[in-house]
């Protein structure tokens, strides 16, 4: 027992997840003591489902498992997709520890979801009502189980039950909360609209911030995307005044409006008019045929309009450079917003924002907002204007965002002005004093580095910081250091930098200091980007680790970069796949070595990355690694950005799955390499499977595996573009052969 703990610790100690397990697994002695050690190990490395894992392991081995471990095993199983050892941990604690509510319920819920019989369905909804006083993973769950048996009508009446009983017991507790946004789902999946809305009316008053994103959702698709559906709500008439009168200036005599009135103001009384529509009747809404004329075009056309009106700069007719960056440069030097009034179609000037990406113009009499609202990946300039006395929001579909996110965006927008509605009111009886830019917040690496820090190369080439007054900067989320880091220099000792970390720090810069905060985006990146992550990245690493790095770079050629991907648009076959041609290429090349590259351990990852697991990819990382032990392989996933990026940079190509991962390899450092993926973003003119081949200052196109090579498979919830896929191994061998080649005659 004592050589296998140590054995144990020297694992932990080097990381080696995957054989402390499996020792873990084949020791007969003391199992539930070493169990123990590595769940406490993984926990504090952050590394959930490990720790999962060994805590079944403690539970299934040992004699009488604690009742509190029993809980933790079970949230922490069933919370990583682990539901056969959920359902066994289930099993083993409810035995010990009958009365434990958590135990019972987590129990029922995992058999019900791997059986699906009606015996199980029964005994869930007993544990529903009997205990409902849980974690919101267990109402997603037992929603799920309804949904699948089409047992909707039995989930609306368990949750109103289930609700009613928690409401008694503790009606500000989170369970009360989960149980009544399952019921408002199922409502919305019965087509029960006037109950759900008026469930959701009443929790957005309880102002529960955690809450109000999934209400929103839902009361959009219900009201906005399926077609205005007309539905009792609070009466509106004040609120439309109140906040007329703020964007006038004015302090509004009249009652604050509440969250419900709020939002039946925006989900029932707006109409959300595509600007492409030319049989919408826009004259009776007093909107000018000639900003009709123009922007029917959809927004490059009216920033081309309004650009028709400056002075000709420079940056104008750079055709990299997108609208929204030469909007910015145009307002940093002019010190104020042109904007095409959609009142008169002539141009109007502004001094003033409300919130990040809105502008207050008037035009006479009336005042409207005008945003600069995209999905993430465009970079335009204005997009959507809301002209509230009207109660329509004119948009522009190729902008990307649909009607009922614009929904919930004019919510949450409406919402800050009347949560600061005093300081909203001196705002605008006053000239702005600055003017400020900032970065564009994603939470996505790909994202992070096409639309956010591609910007500031072309700002700063073009003199913007000659008049910009100070930057703000994201610093939670500092993916690639930030612009205060990258662009140091450029910045200068003189211009303020005040660091955000949370989204309403650019509404308060705005309010506070009296500024407009400029948000720059663009979506082309400049070769002078990579010296600049290249040289961050290696200040961040510790030299005996750069310096270990660089060793393996000089021993051994070629040295092929290779992405494990998990999740969607994943290699099915990969775990088989990847060591046979590891040892294929091995083979002709005996000196080469292969680095595992997959998620990062020390970025936030947001959106589809999210779900992805450095668990997961780490393990599988590892069972190649151990089917290849003469092989020269080097596990960087889990590593930190910083260290990815060197390690792309010493690399010789790459070999890897469409996704994310390629904007460090490929939009930063600008490898050659070997591209696959699913039939959809296999087809030659697939524009996010061939992605990565442009957006980039003299981009390498990738040797791209052929369509007719690859099939999708039906696999969870991957479909279409994000849909999984196999493809024999053999595929990429000569690809990646070529690149060989290619490597050992430039020596």
């Amino acid at each position: 027992m004592t050589d296998n703990i140590g054995r144990l610790n020297e694992l932990l100690a080097a990381g080696d997840w995957a054989s402390s397990l499996e020792l873990v697994q084949r020791s007969e002695i003391q199992t539930s003591t070493m169990s123990k050690t590595i769940a406490d190990w993984a926990r504090d490395a952050g590394l959930r489902k490990i720790e999962a894992q060994a805590l079944a392991m403690y539970v299934r081995n040992s004699p009488s498992p604690e009742e509190s471990i029993c809980t933790q095993a079970i949230l922490t199983t069933y919370e990583n997709g682990l539901l056969s050892l959920s359902a066994l941990v289930g099993a083993i604690g409810v035995r010990l520890y009958r009365d434990n509510p958590v135990l019972r319920a987590y129990s029922s819920l995992s058999n019900a979801l791997l059986e699906g019989d009606l015996e199980n369905l029964a005994v869930l909804r007993k544990a529903l009502i009997e205990f409902p006083d849980q974690y919101g993973s267990f109402y997603a769950g037992y929603e799920e189980v309804m949904f699948r048996r089409g047992a909707i009508a039995a989930a609306i009446e368990d949750l109103e039950q289930a609700t009613l009983k928690l409401e008694t017991l503790n009606p500000s507790g989170t369970a009360c909360r989960s149980s009544k946004i399952s019921l408002i789902r199922m409502l919305r999946v019965a087509g029960h609209v006037h109950r759900m809305v008026a469930l959701a009316f009443e929790m957005l008053d309880q102002d529960v911030p955690d809450l109000h994103g999934e209400l929103l959702q839902l009361l959009a698709t219900a009201l906005v995307a399926d077609g205005n559906t007309v539905v009792d709500h609070p009466p509106t008439e004040d609120v439309g005044r109140f906040l007329s009168d703020l964007l006038h200036g004015r302090t509004s005599l009249g009652k604050v409006p509440t969250l419900s009135e709020l939002a039946a103001f925006v989900f029932c009384d707006f109409q959300f008019v595509d600007l492409s529509a030319r049989d919408f009747p826009y004259s009776s809404h007093n909107i000018s045929s000639d900003f009709v004329s123009i922007a029917n075009d959809g927004p490059k056309s009216i920033a081309k309009a309004l650009r028709r009106y400056e002075r000709v700069r420079p940056w104008h007719d750079e055709p990299t450079l997108s609208d929204r960056v030469k909007d910015v440069l145009d307002t940093v030097e002019n010190g104020r917003k042109k904007i095409l009034s959609p009142y008169t179609g002539s141009t109007v000037y502004t001094e003033h924002m409300i919130d990040e990406e809105c502008f207050v113009f008037k035009d006479k009499d009336r005042v409207g907002l005008a945003t600069q609202w995209t999905e993430t990946e465009y970079a335009f300039a204005d997009t959507t204007y809301i002209l509230l006395d009207e109660k329509i929001v004119l948009f522009s579909e190729n902008a990307g965002i649909e009607p009922r996110y614009l929904a919930c965006s004019l919510f949450k927008l409406l919402r800050k002005i009347v949560s600061r509605r005093d300081d909203v009111v001196i705002h605008l009886q006053r000239s702005n004093k600055e003017v400020g830019v900032a970065e564009f917040l994603v939470p996505h690496v790909g994202h992070y580095i096409w639309n956010s820090i591609s910007a500031w190369e072309p700002f700063f080439k073009y003199g913007g910081n000659d008049k910009a007054d100070l930057y703000v900067v994201r610093d939670n989320f500092r993916t690639l250091g930030g612009v205060d880091v990258l662009y140091a220099a450029d910045i200068g000792p003189s211009k303020e930098i005040i660091l955000s970390s949370d989204e309403a720090d650019i509404q308060s810069t705005i309010l506070d200091r009296k500024a407009m905060v400029l948000t720059l985006k663009n979506n082309y990146i400049s070769a002078e980007l990579a010296p600049r992550v290249s040289a961050w990245a290696r200040s961040r690493l510790e030299p005996n680790h750069l310096d270990k790095l660089q060793k393996l770079r000089a021993e051994f050629s070629p040295m092929i970069l290779v992405t494990i991907r998990l999740d969607n648009r994943s290699w099915v076959d990969q775990e088989e796949g990847w060591p046979r041609l590891f040892e294929a290429l091995n083979e002709r090349y005996p000196r080469a070595c292969f680095i595992l590259d997959g998620v990062n351990g020390n970025v936030t990852q947001g959106w589809t990355h999210a779900s992805m697991s450095v668990d997961d990819e780490f393990l599988l990382a590892e069972r190649i690694i151990k089917r290849c032990p003469t092989l020269q392989i080097y596990n960087s996933i889990g590593c930190s950005i910083e260290e990815s990026c060197i390690l792309a940079e010493l690399s010789d190509f790459y070999i890897a799955p469409v996704g994310a991962g390629m904007a460090k390899y490929r939009w930063i450092t600008n490898l050659p390499g070997v591209a696959f993926s699913n039939e959809s973003f296999s087809k030659p003119d697939s524009e996010h499977g061939r992605l990565y081949d442009h957006y980039r200052d003299d981009a390498i196109k990738a040797l791209h595996v052929d369509q007719s090579a690859v099939k999708d498979v039906a696999q969870g919830n991957t479909s279409g573009g994000r849909a999984n896929f196999t493809m024999d191994w053999h595929e990429l061998l000569p690809l990646a052969s070529e690149l060989c080649e290619r490597k050992a005659l430039s020596l």
